[in-house]
């Protein structure tokens, strides 16, 4: 199991948004529901997943060592057939040992898209955050107005992160964190694990 060290002092780390090209998407995990268990009455899919701040020797990079700075909550849900609108309720980032870290309960709705997203804020990767090693898991909680008027209240736990994350003494090289975090951009979103190719680009 992989454990990455933050090393960021409270209040130091990067604030606002970040580029793509720093998040890092783990722990992602897909869901479809069939509205009254037939596939003809309508379809919703959800993805929940953890979003890592990663900039690894980038300006963003306080200390110029590829250690993971922030994590959030990314919930998604797709209208795939038959659906009026969806709408998330909860986004909820928690940690193993058991705990939340944060959550969004402001409602977002999918209007006239087919899909709607949502986000928890960054929790920091600070030492009271850290007093003992931990991975991280998303929850979202979505309703979903079907075409025949019924209401669905639904909910997807994803996979928890592959890694551990805590602010601690560096157990890797900057160059062996930064292979870690490469391979996880190549794995934790297998293309061949995505419904007919659709995943939300992470952005900030």
């Amino acid at each position: 199991m992989l454990v990455l060290a933050a090393v960021v002092a409270p209040g130091a780390g990067p604030s606002g948004s970040a580029p793509a090209s720093d998040i890092t998407p783990d722990g992602w995990t897909y869901r479809s529901w069939y509205h009254l268990g037939n596939i003809l009455r309508g379809e919703v899919s959800a993805e929940s997943w953890a979003d890592l701040d990663w900039p690894c020797f980038t300006d963003r990079d306080i200390d110029q060592n590829c250690d993971v700075q922030r994590i959030r909550g990314h919930g998604l849900v797709q209208e795939e057939s038959k659906v009026s609108r969806v709408e998330i309720g909860l986004v909820r980032l928690g940690r193993y040992p058991a705990g939340t870290l944060v959550e969004n309960d402001t409602g977002k709705n999918s209007g006239t898209l087919a899909q709607v997203g949502q986000t928890t804020a960054w929790y920091p990767v600070t030492s009271d955050g850290c007093a003992t090693t931990f991975r991280a898991w998303t929850r979202t909680s979505f309703a979903v107005r079907w075409t025949d008027g019924r209401l669905s209240k639904l909910s997807l736990l994803s996979d928890p992160t592959t890694s551990q994350v805590c602010r601690q003494t560096a157990t890797m090289t900057p160059a062996q964190r930064r292979h870690v975090r490469s391979q996880l951009h190549r794995t934790a979103l297998p293309r061949s694990a995505r419904p007919r190719g659709r995943i939300a680009t992470p952005t900030a």
